[in-house]
C-alpha cells in the first residue's frame, strides 16, 4: 500500500497560492490559480488545503492535508495520484476522482472526519495503517451522496472504523467495486454500504436488504443488493 513512497521538495506552490509567513497557514489555490503536483509529492504538514481554483494531483500526491476544502468554483483533479486527508472532506465545488486514491487517516491528531457535499471517489481507503480509531460522518442524503467506483478499503491492520450520519445515509458502491472487508468496521443505525440503498430508505427501489440493513449499529456488514 502506498502511503508516502516518495517525499521530496517541489517548488510548485507560488506565493500567490500559499498564505506564507504564518505557522500552520492554510495551503490555498486561489481563484484562477492552476497548480499541479506532476509526478512529485506535496507534503503540507497538517495544514488545511483550500481549492478555489484548479489543483491537479496528476501522478503525484497531496499529502498530510488536515481539512480538505473544495470551494464553490474550485476544481480538484485526482489524476492517478494520492490525496491524503487527516480531517474533514468538504466539497462545494468539483472533485474529479480520475483513477487516483483518497485516504482518510488520523496523522494530524483528528479522530473524526466529516464528509460534506456530493463526492465520487475512485478508491477510498479509511484508516490505513494509523492505529488510531477513526469515525466517518456521512452527509444527509438530501445534502450529498458518497460513491466509490472501484475499491472501498478499511486499512490493513484492524484499526477500528465507525461510520455514522443521519439515518439512511450510506456509501454507494460502483458496479465494479467488490464488497469491502469490514471486520474492523462499525456502522451506525441504518447506515449502509451497498450497490444500492435499502428499500426503506428514500433512495431505495425495493431491492435492498429485507430487514432494512444494519439496525443495531454494532456489527458492520454490507447490505446485500440486487445482483450481489
Amino acid at each position: 500500500m502506498r502511503l508516502y513512497p516518495r517525499i521530496f521538495s517541489i517548488a510548485l506552490v507560488s506565493l500567490a497560492a500559499m498564505h506564507a509567513g504564518m505557522a500552520h497557514a492554510d495551503w490555498i489555490v486561489d481563484p484562477g490559480g492552476d497548480q499541479t503536483a506532476g509526478t512529485g509529492d506535496l507534503l503540507i504538514s497538517c495544514t488545511n488545503a483550500i481549492v478555489r481554483g484548479h489543483m491537479d494531483v496528476a501522478a503525484g500526491g497531496l499529502l498530510q492535508v488536515q481539512h480538505m476544502q473544495i470551494e464553490a468554483g474550485g476544481l480538484l483533479d485526482g489524476g492517478s495520484g494520492l490525496i491524503d486527508v487527516n480531517g474533514n472532506w468538504t466539497n462545494q465545488g468539483t472533485f474529479n476522482p480520475g483513477t487516483g486514491r483518497v485516504q482518510i487517516s488520523t496523522r494530524c491528531g483528528i479522530s473524526t472526519s466529516t464528509f460534506t457535499g456530493t463526492n465520487t471517489f475512485n478508491q477510498l481507503d479509511l484508516a490505513p495503517a494509523t492505529g488510531s480509531p477513526l469515525t466517518i460522518v456521512l452527509p444527509a442524503t438530501a445534502l450529498g451522496t458518497t460513491t466509490v467506483n472501484t475499491a472501498l478499503t478499511f486499512g490493513d491492520n484492524g484499526t477500528p472504523v465507525s461510520i455514522t450520519g443521519p439515518a439512511c445515509t450510506g456509501i454507494l458502491l460502483g458496479p465494479n467495486a467488490p464488497a469491502p472487508v469490514m471486520g474492523n468496521v462499525t456502522l451506525g443505525p441504518k447506515i449502509w454500504i451497498a450497490k444500492q440503498a435499502p428499500k426503506e430508505c428514500a433512495a431505495g427501489n425495493g431491492n435492498g436488504d429485507p430487514d432494512g440493513g444494519n439496525n443495531g449499529g454494532t456489527t458492520a456488514r454490507a447490505i446485500p443488493s440486487l445482483g450481489t
